[in-house]
C-alpha cells in the first residue's frame, strides 16, 4: 500500500473509495471527515494541506486555486459530464493509470 493518501471531494461519489481501497490506496470521502454539509472549500484545502491528502475532484473552483495559489498542492480533477457509474467504471477500469500521473505531476485531469 502506498504512503498517499486520497480525499474524494463531496462532489463525487462515496463510492469512489472502496475502489481506491481495493487497489490499494488509502482514501477517505469528504463527508466521512467532516460533518457540516456543504462543506465549504477552504475546509477542504487546510484538510488536504494538513495531511498532504492528494485532492480527488469535479470542482473547477479547486483548479482555479490550484492554480492561483498551488493550493491544495496536488489534484485529480475529472472533468466532464460524467454519470456516477461512468465515473466509478472510469476509476475502476483506469485507477492504476491516474494514480501513475498523480505520481508525476501535481495536477490530473482526468476526462
Amino acid at each position: 500500500m502506498t504512503g498517499v493518501r486520497y480525499l474524494i471531494d463531496e462532489n463525487l461519489p462515496p463510492d469512489l473509495v472502496p475502489i481506491f481501497t481495493e487497489k490499494g490506496y488509502l482514501s477517505s470521502h469528504v463527508n466521512d471527515i467532516i460533518s457540516n454539509v456543504p462543506v465549504k472549500d477552504s475546509a477542504i484545502r487546510k484538510l488536504s494541506l494538513r495531511n498532504k491528502l492528494v485532492l480527488v475532484t469535479r470542482d473547477d473552483d479547486f483548479v482555479k486555486s490550484y492554480v492561483s495559489r498551488a493550493v491544495p498542492e496536488r489534484l485529480i480533477f475529472v472533468f466532464g459530464r460524467f454519470q456516477k457509474t461512468e465515473i466509478l467504471a472510469l476509476f475502476k477500469n483506469h485507477l492504476s493509470l491516474i494514480i501513475s500521473f498523480s505520481e508525476q505531476y501535481n495536477l490530473v485531469e482526468v476526462n
